[in-house]
C-alpha cells in the first residue's frame, strides 16, 4: 500500500497543497465528454433508424442536461476536473480532458471560449514538458491539427521521429496507439470534415512544401484528393461515394427494445443491422457538399457547370459523381497564403 501511495502521489493528482492522495474523482471532463457523446449518439441513432425507443432517447437527453458544464480554470485552461485543482505536474503527458476536442467534436470553432481554453491547456502542458514521444505526442498532433497549428504539428512529428527503431515511433516497447495515432494526426493535418464541411490542408507545416494525397474519406460519404506545391493548392477533386438508404427501405425496419431482434427471431422483418453494410442500388439523388480551402476559386461539376467562389464553395453532387476543384494561380495568392 505504501508503494502504491507513492506511485499515485507522483502523478497528476491534484492540488500539491493537499495532504491527501486522490486516485478517483467525480465528473471528470473526460468522463462527462464520453457520456455526452454516447447519450447524444444513441438518441440520434434512435431517430435515424426509427427504432421507436423515444422514451430512452428522451431520458438520455434529459440526463445530459444535468451533467456538470465544462469549466475554464484560473489559467484560462479547460479544467480537467470538476474543481480547479493546481496540478502537481503541469507538464504531465496525459491529456484525457482534451477528449471533447479530439477525438470528440463537442468543443470546436462553434464554442470559441471553450476552444481557446482547450488550446490553452495544451500550451500550458507543452510549456512544462520536455521532448514529446509515444502516444501522448500522437494525440497532441491530432489536437494541434484541430487547432490549426501547423508549426506545432511539425515540431511534434519531428519529436516523435526520435523514437524510430524497433519500437516504431517509441524508444522502448511498441505502442500501437502511437503508431496509429500518428497516422490519424497526419490525416487531420491534411483533411478535416468534422465541422460539416471539407477542409483541405488545415495544418500542413511549411516544410511540407509539395505533396499530394488521394482516396481520403470525408464525413458525409465523400472521397477527396488534392495536390499542392510551395504551400499552394494546385488541384483537387471530391467524389460522392456513399449510397444512402431510401425512406422506403428504412420503413421496413422493425425493432423492439429489449426483445430478440435477430433475423431468426423476427422472421422476414428487417433489423437495423441489415443496413450497416448494405448499399442501395438506386440513385439516392444529390446531396450537399461544402469545400473550404485557401485559394479555392471554383468547383466544376460533372455536367460542366462551374461554380465560382472564394475559399469556400457549396454545391450538390450526385452519388458516384466527381467534382473538380480549381484554385487561384500561385501569383494571385495574397501575401498571407505564403505564411
Amino acid at each position: 500500500m505504501e508503494r502504491l501511495s507513492r506511485e499515485i502521489a507522483t502523478g497528476n493528482r491534484g492540488d500539491s497543497a493537499r495532504t491527501d492522495i486522490a486516485a478517483v474523482t467525480v465528473a471528470s471532463t473526460m468522463d462527462m465528454s464520453i457520456l455526452r457523446e454516447l447519450f447524444r449518439n444513441t438518441a440520434e441513432a434512435n431517430r435515424i433508424l426509427q427504432a421507436g425507443d423515444d422514451d430512452l432517447a428522451e431520458q438520455l437527453m434529459n440526463a445530459v442536461k444535468r451533467f456538470p458544464p465544462y469549466r475554464i480554470g484560473r489559467y484560462g485552461q479547460l479544467q480537467e476536473w470538476k474543481e480547479d485543482y493546481e496540478e502537481c505536474t503541469p507538464g504531465f503527458s496525459h491529456i484525457s480532458h482534451m477528449y471533447p476536442a479530439f477525438p470528440g467534436n463537442i468543443i470546436n470553432e462553434n464554442t470559441p471560449g471553450l476552444f481557446r481554453a482547450a488550446r490553452r491547456s495544451i500550451e500550458r502542458r507543452q510549456l512544462h514538458t520536455g521532448r514529446n514521444g509515444g502516444w501522448p505526442a500522437a494525440w497532441r498532433i491530432c489536437l494541434e491539427a484541430r487547432f490549426h497549428d501547423p508549426l506545432e504539428c511539425g515540431h511534434l512529428i519531428k519529436s516523435m521521429g526520435a523514437g524510430f527503431g524497433c519500437g516504431m515511433l517509441t524508444s522502448s516497447g511498441q505502442q500501437i496507439d502511437a503508431i496509429f495515432g500518428l497516422g490519424a494526426g497526419i490525416a487531420e493535418m491534411l483533411l478535416q470534415s468534422h465541422m460539416g464541411y471539407i477542409e483541405l490542408l488545415p495544418a500542413v507545416p511549411a516544410d511540407w512544401y509539395k505533396g499530394s494525397y488521394s482516396g481520403f474519406r470525408a464525413r458525409g460519404g465523400f472521397e477527396v484528393s488534392c495536390s499542392w506545391d510551395r504551400g499552394h493548392l494546385k488541384s483537387g477533386s471530391v467524389t460522392a461515394i456513399r449510397e444512402s438508404i431510401s425512406d422506403s427501405e428504412l420503413s421496413g425496419v422493425s425493432y423492439t427494445p429489449g426483445a430478440d431482434n435477430s433475423p431468426a427471431a423476427s422472421g422476414n422483418r428487417k433489423s437495423p443491422e441489415d443496413f450497416v453494410s448494405k448499399k442501395s442500388t438506386e440513385d439516392s439523388g444529390s446531396r450537399q457538399c461544402t469545400v473550404r480551402a485557401a485559394g479555392l476559386a471554383a468547383v466544376v461539376l460533372p455536367d460542366g457547370t462551374r461554380i465560382c467562389g472564394k475559399d469556400q464553395i457549396s454545391f450538390e453532387l450526385a452519388s458516384g459523381m466527381t467534382a473538380q476543384l480549381e484554385f487561384l494561380p500561385e501569383e494571385s495568392y495574397p501575401v498571407e497564403y505564403y505564411v
